[in-house]
């Protein structure tokens, strides 16, 4: 039986549009930026390196989707421009949905909020800010902004930030210089509790070694993202094991630092970059050591 080039074209567009619907009726598990096959999606950080991070912002959002982004300008000298940057930015990727918590503002993180977002400025002033405490009795005497963050990172909420936004979210955060050739550490948001992460690694050429200081110092893995650039973080549990899965977006390569101690107690450290695009477990980060001596 010949078919008519018109009953031909629409079988073609229905095969399209079935194929369309396929690839994009599974769970929020599936339409992440990372290819996961299987497991359940747990956590989830995406970190950017500062300066023009819009394709970043843009993977941001479609992480999110038709959610609700809520802006944390904490870290910020000038939090309502760096709120309205950013305001400017997700309206560009699409977004709609957007709540602007101020320093001063009394207000809690949205309980419908699919992710948060924290600007650049100073890695301290983040910190403080986050932990100033909120006036009368909040849910689950959730009385910082800090607290409430920690609960929607654990409850599988998308988290991120650039610069400053990104490099607090370790137990121990790196916030500048101590002194000459001395990072400064101090109490980080404490999302995750074995990394460290610091930012505009391109601009700066202090940034390599004071990285690879503090992830030697801490025993720990180190982030190093340049500007324009990011690493979503994603954890996948699957038969009971959690595994970190990576991929690094934007336009530049990201360093990674990997610690371990070898046999004679020496520390040794290695840099791995990897390219806009690739995706990998955190575990395979790890060195051999033996092939080092």
């Amino acid at each position: 039986m010949k078919l008519s080039r018109r009953k031909l074209a629409l079988l073609a567009a229905m095969f399209v549009l079935g194929l369309y619907c396929l690839k994009n009726s599974g769970s929020s598990e599936d339409r992440t930026a990372l290819a996961v096959r299987s497991g359940k999606i747990t956590r989830r950080l995406y970190l950017m390196g500062g300066g023009n991070v819009q394709q970043c912002i843009d993977e941001f959002a479609k992480e999110v989707g038709n959610g609700k982004i809520v802006i944390l300008p904490h870290a910020s000298e000038f939090p309502q421009q760096a709120a309205m940057q950013t305001v400017d930015a997700f309206r560009k990727a699409g977004i709609k949905k957007l709540q602007i918590l101020l320093p001063d503002s009394e207000d809690d993180i949205a309980e419908d909020a699919a992710g948060i977002f924290m600007t650049g400025g100073k890695q301290r002033l983040l910190s403080e800010r986050l932990r100033k405490l909120l006036p009368g009795p909040r849910k689950n005497g959730e009385n910082t902004l800090l607290s409430q963050l920690q609960r929607h990172y654990q409850e599988g909420k998308l988290v991120g930030g650039t610069s400053a936004g990104a490099a607090a979210v370790t137990k121990t955060m790196i916030a500048g210089w101590q002194k000459r050739h001395v990072p400064l550490l101090l109490e980080g948001l404490a999302l995750v509790d074995d990394l460290v992460v610091d930012m505009h690694f391109d601009t700066y050429p202090d940034r390599a070694q004071r990285l690879t200081f503090c992830v030697n110092k801490l025993k720990v893995r180190g982030f190093g993202i340049p500007e324009g650039s990011g690493v979503y973080m994603c954890e996948v549990e699957e038969g009971g094991v959690v595994k970190r899965q990576l991929k690094v977006t934007g336009n530049s390569a990201v360093t990674f630092v990997t610690f371990k101690s070898a046999p004679n107690m020496e520390v040794r450290s290695k840099e791995t970059l990897k390219d806009p695009g690739s995706t990998f477990y955190l575990d395979e980060l790890s060195i051999n050591v033996d092939a080092q001596r």
